[in-house]
């Protein structure tokens, strides 16, 4: 850490200790700051130490857990363009169980990513959305496939991205205009489709089925249709009859 003035003494740990006080502000443990994933509770230390901390470092030191016995437990510590973060406690199964827990492998991540690194991809930049800045840091807009060399905000840093075509656009297989464009409402002039354009692909087989099966249910709500305009009609010209009565129906 830069200084001979940092004192490390074994801690005296009866049964284990327990991390307590997490900073879940802080961006190395900031993925756990939801509820289902505050738990530290399982993972136990058989081993700690104890750090006295220089006074003319304190306003530097960011301390990120501590013991419950109110010690610190991992801390940070700037150092240069970087900074050291410091377990004080091994995860080797005699010192604890830090190592078999599922928040180790996430922690040491977190960690990577607040230094700069990280396993996620980049986002895949297309044409006609992807942005960057020129030579002269104005933010244009890629219109064409390539590596273009962006600048930061500052124009201290420049880095290059890659500018791909949409996937749909490398889609090279034959398709049916008519089932294609029935998707989005769209028919074209003939109405049906051509016997010769039938799908071959099990996806494709799949939508022309329904589309048929579509049609022949806006056959059956037009019979429908006129089977109820029919009832309705005979209804009406029933209620129309004059009813003549009997004549016994009269003499009563």
């Amino acid at each position: 850490l830069g200084s001979d003035q940092w004192k490390l003494s074994d801690a005296k740990v009866k049964d284990y200790a327990m991390l307590a006080d997490l900073d879940f502000e802080h961006p190395v443990l900031a993925p756990f700051a939801r509820a289902g994933l505050r738990d530290f509770t399982k993972v136990r230390f058989w081993k700690a130490r104890n750090v006295e901390i220089p006074t003319t470092e304190k306003d530097s030191v960011s301390i990120i857990a501590g013991f419950d016995s109110g010690t610190p437990a991992i801390f940070e510590k700037p150092i240069g363009e970087g900074s050291a973060v410091v377990f004080l406690s091994g995860w080797e199964p005699g010192e604890s169980q830090f190592a078999l827990s599922s928040k180790f492998v996430p922690i040491l991540y977190s960690i990577f990513e607040n230094a700069g690194y990280t396993s996620r991809s980049a986002p895949t930049a297309y044409v006609g959305s992807a942005k960057y800045r020129n030579q002269d840091g104005v933010e244009v807009r890629a219109t064409k496939p390539g590596f273009y060399q962006t600048k930061s905000e500052d124009g201290n840093r420049t880095a290059t991205i890659a500018v791909n075509l949409y996937p749909t656009e490398g889609q090279t297989a034959a398709v049916d205009p008519e089932m294609v464009l029935s998707e989005f409402g769209v028919m074209l002039a003939s109405g049906e489709v051509p016997e010769d354009s039938q799908p071959t692909d099990e996806a494709s087989q799949r939508r022309f089925e329904s589309l048929e099966k579509e049609n022949r249910q806006k056959l059956w709500k037009w019979l429908v249709l006129v089977v109820l305009v029919v009832l309705v009609a005979e209804t009406w010209l029933a209620g129309r009859r004059k009813v003549v009565p009997s004549t016994e129906s009269a003499a009563a």
